[in-house]
């Protein structure tokens, strides 16, 4: 299947810096990227990669992304390297949602992602998490 590769670096500040074990994280930087076949359907993924879990830069992220180029098979996706993870998942979840709903899901539908701090001040912040 021909496929149409868009994406688009992003950089957001958190509100308040997130402390972890490897220092402050100050700010979430990934890539968005579309699919787009030949009949207007469209899918989408993000590339987030985590800077200490030690898998591909944002940099590299986008590098392999330019490298696959603006339109191609959807089956040379598949030659991304495994060390390429944030990468491969992008792609593989903008092929499986490639033609589901065209409308926004409500905010209802949503499912939420929550960093908690560590140790005792996570335990008092999980049951509002939850709850949102």
């Amino acid at each position: 299947m021909q496929v149409r590769l868009e994406f688009r670096r992003y950089r957001l500040p958190f509100r308040r810096p997130v402390r972890t074990a490897h220092g402050l994280w100050p700010e979430r930087e990934g890539v968005l990227l579309r699919l787009t076949d030949a009949e207007g359907r469209t899918g989408w993924g993000e590339v987030a990669p985590i800077p200490w879990f030690g898998t591909e830069t944002v940099d590299e992220a986008a590098a392999a992304l330019t490298e696959l180029g603006e339109w191609g098979l959807a089956e040379r996706f598949a030659v991304v390297p495994a060390r390429l993870g944030c990468v491969r998942h992008a792609l593989s979840a903008a092929q499986r949602n490639l033609g589901e709903a065209t409308t926004p899901p409500t905010a209802s539908a949503i499912g939420v992602a929550s960093l908690l701090p560590a140790g005792r001040a996570a335990l008092e912040l999980i049951a509002p998490r939850v709850d949102a």
